[in-house]
């Protein structure tokens, strides 16, 4: 009984990590990935950031969305089966929440101005991070500057 226990907290763990990330990300895989670095790389310690990296570079090769798949490897990794399930709906749950919200109130949201004010500045905050992550693939994956000055420009 103490080892059902003992497995159903750590799947609520993985859940409730992957819930808030899910709940304070905003933008692509990209935009995603520094958070990812910071929080289960640097804090939990779930995993080394160079298998962070792997996983993010698999994820671009298989359908669907990349920050999914990424969760999905790192549930993976934890504990199989269950930390992949929930890991999945820990990341997918707030995007349903905030979408189903958006959509019901979508009219009022746009009538605003502080909308407006507040999409600006968070694609501020996305490009930044863009910018920060391509920065960091391209010191660990390009060798040539040439190189990693092409992959920014292109």
């Amino acid at each position: 009984m103490k080892t059902f226990w003992k497995d159903l907290k750590e799947c609520m763990e993985i859940f409730w990590a992957f819930l808030k990330v899910g709940f304070i990300t905003f933008g692509g895989g990209l935009a995603v990935f520094k958070i990812y670095d910071d929080v289960f790389v640097n804090k939990k310690k779930w995993l080394e950031r160079d298998e962070l990296y792997d996983y993010y570079i698999l994820s671009q090769t298989i359908p669907g969305i990349i920050i999914v798949s990424t969760s999905a490897f790192i549930g993976y990794r934890l504990k199989k089966q269950r930390g992949l399930f929930w890991a999945v709906a820990g990341v997918v749950v707030p995007s349903i929440v905030i979408i189903t919200l958006v959509a019901m109130f979508f009219e009022k949201f746009m009538a605003f101005e502080l909308t407006h004010k507040i999409l600006k500045g968070m694609t501020v905050g996305v490009t930044s991070g863009l910018i920060y992550v391509t920065y960091d693939l391209s010191k660990r994956y390009v060798g040539n500057w040439i190189y990693a000055l092409m992959a920014i420009v292109s």
